[in-house]
């Protein structure tokens, strides 16, 4: 069963009872899991444009998960979507809290910029990632923005 599938079965048909405010959030809930764990399970298969299909499913239930927008940045990436990712981690920026989390996203955007063809931007990403990230990502970052030349 493909995720859409997956997705249209659990929510497209209409329940037989109408459920109170707490059995709708279960069901929610439970529906952004499995969506998840869908998409987890085809990053791990390399299938890199439908699991970011699947976080772009979970995250239209649960807008609010940046930790979805980020992976579905990453699997646009990798799937060699390059602009699209650079724009979902430019939502993701814009809904981080926390140096460290703002800087994890920028990394990844300059990655994709990078990757994109866009060595300018990648190259200013870099350093506002540079500005604020601190241990490893700051190494990764200094490493690869010298490799950008």
């Amino acid at each position: 069963m493909s995720l859409g599938e997956v997705f249209r079965s659990l929510v497209g048909r209409p329940s037989s009872r109408r459920l109170d405010s707490d059995g709708r959030l279960r069901h929610a809930l439970s529906l952004i899991e499995n969506l998840v764990a869908e998409a987890d399970a085809l990053r791990d298969a390399g299938l890199c444009a439908q699991a970011a299909e699947g976080y772009q499913a979970a995250l239209r239930i649960q807008p609010a998960r940046n930790d979805l927008r980020v992976q579905m940045g990453n699997m646009l990436k990798d799937s060699g979507s390059c602009e699209r990712a650079a724009d979902v981690y430019r939502i993701a920026l814009a809904f981080s809290v926390g140096d460290d989390v703002r800087a994890d996203v920028l990394l990844q955007m300059a990655r994709a910029l990078d990757q994109g063809g866009r060595r300018g931007e990648a190259r200013d990403a870099y350093w506002q990632c540079l500005g604020i990230a601190k241990g490893e990502c700051a190494n990764v970052a200094a490493v690869e923005l010298a490799a950008l030349g």
